[in-house]
Parts: C-alpha cells; structure tokens; sequence
C-alpha cells in the first residue's frame, strides 16, 4: 500500500507532509507493503472519528433519539435545557458538520440534520480511548479503581460476576 498525502489543492501535490503527525490526512491505495510502525499507526489511529465534545454529544444525543432534525428542531431539544442561544446551537452544529459526525441537507422544504456516526461507535471509541488514556487499555485496574474508591453495590457485583461468567461462557 502507498500513503498519499492528501492536498488542500488536487491539481497541485504537496510540498512536505505536514509537522504534526496526527494532522496528516492518509490515504491507502495499491498493494505494497508498509513498515511495521507506519501499519500500527495507521490501525491504531482512531481519528476517523475524532473527538466530540460534552456539548457537541448533547446535539448527537438529541439526533439519535430523533432524526432528521431541522436546526429549529435540534435548538428546541437542547438549547433550553442548556441554556444555549440558537446561535451556540448553530456553532455546535457547524462543528460537528466540519468532523462530518452529522450531515445536513434539504429535505422537502427544510434543511435537516442526521448523524452520520452511531452511537454505539461513539460509545465504543470514547470508552476505548478513556480505557487506553487512564488504565493502559486494562479492564481489570479500572475494576479495581472502581472498587476501591466507590462502594461497589450488590447489585453490580452481582452484574459483574454474570459479565464474567457468560465471558467465560463464549470462549
């Protein structure tokens, strides 16, 4: 495989790469192969979806639950309760467009938005990187920080232990 850096200008190829890795734009093309750490950091990269902030997730939120959504619509579940004016909603909005989490297009006679990310894979990607950035990607230290510095009730032990048993289960 090849890395192609993309440039801003198609007509005109790039100069030098970018000095920040993580603001390179790759893509994969032919079949050669790449160096080990070009291929970790590739399969590694999870920037395909990058970060969402808490207010952009409570604009997704409001767009899981209910979709499409026009602005007025979007403004209406969660502008009040958050205190936001119609023009902090537009800028979320406009946001979450750029990192292409939502899309947005003329439906009959208004401009809707959907969300082009579910939230499973949002979930999933927020845990992941939480699980990576505290606890070395390691499940059992953020069980055990969770016990001992929260009380854990019966009723999760009783949920961890049926979690591990149906684990233990399917292998």
């Amino acid at each position: 495989m090849t890395v192609v850096v993309a440039s801003p200008h198609p007509e005109r190829p790039p100069k030098a790469p970018p000095p920040a890795l993580h603001k390179i734009y790759i893509r994969l093309t032919a079949a050669i192969d790449l160096p080990d750490y070009v291929r970790n950091l590739i399969a590694d990269y999870r920037c395909t979806m990058q970060t969402i902030s808490d207010a952009e997730s409570r604009i997704m939120e409001a767009l899981w639950r209910k979709t499409p959504l026009t602005a007025e619509q979007v403004f209406a579940a969660v502008g009040p309760e958050n205190g936001w004016a119609p023009a902090t909603v537009k800028t979320l909005v406009t946001r979450l467009l750029k990192k292409k989490a939502i899309s947005g297009g003329k439906e009959g006679d208004s401009y809707c938005y959907r969300p082009l990310i579910t939230r499973n894979a949002w979930v999933q990607s927020e845990s992941q990187g939480m699980l990576d950035k505290l606890f070395k990607g390691e499940v059992a230290p953020l069980v055990a920080h969770f016990a001992e510095h929260r009380k854990l009730s019966a009723k999760d032990l009783k949920q961890l232990k049926a979690l591990i048993t149906k684990i233990e289960e399917d292998k």
